[in-house]
Parts: structure tokens; sequence; C-alpha cells
């Protein structure tokens, strides 16, 4: 005011940075300040401050981050991407057998799927011919000759029924043994039927 016997500070959140001038002036969003301050300070990284004339700065919460000086607003981790701390600078990738299922949490991939990559949002499920039966798997793994698989996402193979064979690991499905030929479960060939004995069809067991 006019007649001042002192200068008063400026109040926290403002500055002044002219000699002799009568106003104090609001630190702008992005920075702070404290009494009596001649400059701004900008907000780190990690921290933000969205309105004007604000003593100090916030940090992000967790799931969100500022990866520069003087922001006004946090930004939320992309899919497959987490940030566990406050005050975070960058997310980081869910890594290989695990995907995100918030901004702030990875999870790992379910029995019956996999995750090969860093950074997803999802799994995938194992093809036909394959199978996982482990938490957080970043691949899946080749059924056994004599078994198969024939939908996705299973945690284990099946053998082949009577009748039926798969003589390659990875087979989504067994094959009919030929006529003159049978099986038993879970075999990986067909025998011929011994003398006295015929299978007149395909895919028939002993």
């Amino acid at each position: 005011p006019e007649g001042s016997s002192v200068c008063s500070p400026c109040s926290a959140g403002y500055y002044i940075d002219t000699a002799g001038s009568g106003n104090c002036t609001a630190c702008s969003p992005g920075k702070f300040s404290s009494s009596g301050s001649s400059i701004c300070t900008v907000c780190a990284p990690g921290k933000i401050q969205s309105e004007a004339g604000q003593s100090s700065c916030i940090d992000c919460v967790k799931g969100r981050y500022a990866d520069n000086l003087a922001m006004t607003s946090c930004t939320t981790c992309s899919v497959g991407k987490v940030s566990i701390n406050s005050g975070s600078t960058s997310c980081t990738q869910c890594s290989p057998g695990r995907y995100s299922t918030s901004p702030t949490q990875c999870a790992a991939c379910p029995i019956g799927e996999f995750q090969l990559n860093n950074g997803k949002g999802d799994c995938d499920a194992c093809p036909p011919g394959k199978y996982n039966d482990n938490n957080a798997a970043k691949t899946c793994t080749l059924c056994p000759v004599g078994t198969y698989t024939s939908t996705a996402g299973m945690n284990s193979c099946m053998k082949c029924a009577g009748g039926y064979y798969a003589n390659n690991m990875g087979m989504s499905t067994c094959m009919p043994c030929s006529k003159g030929t049978y099986s038993t479960g879970g075999s990986i060939i067909c025998t011929s039927c011994p003398s006295g004995k015929y299978a007149s069809t395909e895919g028939m067991s002993y």
C-alpha cells in the first residue's frame, strides 16, 4: 500500500523480480515459490502443479508419471506399463510372462496362456498342439507324441484314444489307424493286426 513504513515479502506462491515494484505476481501452473521469492521454481519431473500461485508441487500418484520439468498434469501409464511408486518420472514395462491389469500392477499370465514380449496388456492362449501348466509362462510347450490338444488355452494334453495315434510333437488332432492296424490309447504308431484277426475300418482299437 501507499505510505508503507516497511516492505513486505511476497506470499508463498507469488514472486516479485523487479526492485521497487508494488505488486507480487502469481507463479504460473507448473511452478511454485516460497514466501519472499524473487523467482518461481519449476516443478521437478515426477511432480506437477495445475494451479497458479502455489507454494509446492504435488507428486504424481501411482500409475501416473511426469517426465519433464514444469508439468501441469500427470500422464497415465499406457497399457502394458506400470508405475508402482508415487512421484514417478516414467512407467516400467511388464516383463515377458506378465501383463498389466491396471496402471499400477503387472500380473502373471495364467496357466494355458503365455506372453513372449515386454509391455503387453494381455496374454495369448497357447495354440492347439501346445499347452502350458505354469503361471507367468513366456512360451508354450509342444504336446508330446501320443497326445494332442484341439483347442487353445489348454494346461495339459490329452492322450490319443484307442484306434488313433500321434507320431509327432505338437499335434492338434490324432490320426486314425488305417485298415488292418490298431492302437491302444496314447499311441505314437499303429500296429498290424496279428494273424487270425482283422480291422475292417479305420480307427480301430485292440
